[in-house]
């Protein structure tokens, strides 16, 4: 798979974060961007779309954002390549600090026992913690139960 991502040099990064060391290893980065690329196997059609834009896509995004502002880049590209349609699908955009600060506070606040916005119920059939978690109870139907 990763002779299909795009060819950037990496390099692992830590930082310390309130009293956290927040670290990662993005696929590629380069002087103005950081670059993420993920796989699914998940096609782009429309029966599959939704899974892609409001799953795979927002994941890659929010990490592509961290690393964009943990590195101080202006923006962050990511590619997914669909194995079930041998098709590579990309996004980019400019990095939102403020985003980031938000995201890694949301993590603390979760870390602390603070309130946690339950996930999609698909998520949790497959969580390896569903047996110990506080809110796989009130987790949020979708329209893709099933599939």
């Amino acid at each position: 798979m990763k002779k299909l991502a795009e060819r950037h040099p990496s390099i692992f990064y830590a930082k310390e974060w309130d009293r956290y060391v927040v670290a990662g290893v993005p696929t590629g980065i380069r002087e103005d961007f950081v670059y993420e690329f993920k796989s699914t196997v998940f096609s782009n059609s429309a029966k599959y779309k939704w899974r892609i834009d409001n799953s795979v896509l927002p994941v890659a995004r929010t990490q592509a954002n961290i690393y964009a502002g943990l590195f101080k880049r202006q923006r962050w590209v990511v590619e997914i390549f669909s194995c079930a349609d041998l098709k590579l699908h990309g996004w980019e955009g400019e990095a939102d600090y403020g985003d980031v600060e938000r995201t890694l506070k949301e993590f603390k606040t979760a870390e602390e026992g603070g309130e946690i916005l339950p996930p999609m119920c698909w998520k949790c059939e497959s969580c390896k913690y569903r047996d110990h978690c506080k809110v796989k109870d009130k987790c949020k139907p979708s329209r893709r139960q099933g599939i």
